[in-house]
């Protein structure tokens, strides 16, 4: 809505009562359905019941929309209730077995589940044993015992492969809980500092008495020997080897041989 509209606009008005003389304007003001006309001839009071009638008309069009549009969003508040109800049913239903699956694991262990499937793995192989023993003995035809024994082994081996898994899973945690051992932590301490040498002033302050000291060691030059590496033996003149006596009798040593006449 325009501002304007709502600005009064008293021009138009004085110049209609101005134009009025005193009795006039005396029975304009004793003649209530005279003024009201007056006011109501007026462009901005025509204007806004113009306006009026469109926003009633809107209003009126709206509503309308908006009842036909009833029975559908009754039907959506039917359908978030019953949504509602069953997301309710299922948190309960969640929270139950949630409950009952904690309460299981409290009161029975992996390694008694473990014990349970391998019982039950074995259960089922010893049905098919027996049905085979029974096609054997012709008391089952080909179809019941192919049907009976291939659902057996299915189910056989579909324990079998839960039984080795939740093994692998004991094993892990087994695995993971041993830690290794805790070494003790070797602290080193710091050395003992030096004692003190023993001088004049700690011979006087310690309980042991004076501590008696080496006398001092005179300082003597230092003769270096004349020859140091020892005396090396003269070489002696050659000699030809000479055999020894035979130590039989009768036997007598045999001649040198000329090695020199073997390289010629």
């Amino acid at each position: 809505m325009n501002s304007a509209m709502f600005t009064p606009d008293y021009s138009h008005l004085t110049g209609l009562l101005q134009q009025l003389n005193d009795e006039e304007l005396k029975e304009l003001l004793q003649n209530e359905g005279k003024l009201k006309n007056l006011v109501n001839d007026l462009k901005q009071v025509q204007d806004l019941e113009a306006e009026k009638e469109m926003l009633l008309a809107s209003t009126k069009s709206i509503s309308e929309y908006n009842l036909s549009r009833k029975p559908i969003l009754d039907q959506h508040r039917l359908q978030v209730v019953e949504t509602h109800e069953i997301a309710l049913d299922l948190k309960n239903s969640f929270l139950e077995k949630k409950k009952k699956i904690e309460s299981s694991e409290k009161a029975v262990s992996k390694d008694t589940l473990l014990a349970l499937l391998e019982a039950a793995t074995s259960e089922i192989d010893e049905e098919a044993e027996a049905s085979v023993e029974f096609f054997l003995k012709n008391e089952i035809s080909v179809e019941d015992f192919l049907e009976k024994y291939l659902e057996l082994r299915k189910h056989a081996h579909l324990r079998r492969i839960k039984t080795d898994k939740l093994a692998n899973i004991i094993r892990g945690d087994e695995g993971r809980n041993i830690s290794p051992p805790i070494r003790p932590h070797k602290t080193r301490t710091a050395p003992s500092p030096p004692l003190p040498y023993p001088n004049a002033n700690t011979q006087s302050n310690s309980p042991y008495g004076p501590v008696r000291t080496a006398p001092p060691v005179p300082s003597r030059p230092y003769q270096y020997p004349g020859n140091v590496y020892p005396p090396q033996p003269t070489a002696q003149p050659y000699q030809p080897f000479s055999y020894m006596p035979s130590p039989y009798p009768g036997y007598s040593n045999p001649p040198p041989a000329n090695l020199y006449s073997q390289y010629k």
